[in-house]
């Protein structure tokens, strides 16, 4: 269970999506998501070129260094 730490946050997410879509309002959730893909971009990008600890020690184990 070790990848699902995200899964309780996306269904939050997911849920209150489909509530704001049924009530006429995605606009917020619209503004959400433009402001989480180039966040989410460049945590990606930090976390691959810089010798980070917190990525060492989330895939070192899985490479087996």
């Amino acid at each position: 269970m070790s990848f699902a730490w995200g899964a309780m946050p996306t269904l939050g997410f997911l849920a209150i999506r489909s509530f704001m879509g049924a009530v006429n309002r995605p606009k917020p959730i619209l503004w959400i998501t433009l402001v989480a893909i180039p966040m989410n971009a460049l945590l990606a990008y930090l976390l691959i070129t810089t010798s980070s600890p917190i990525f060492y020690a989330s895939i070192g184990p899985v490479c087996g260094n």
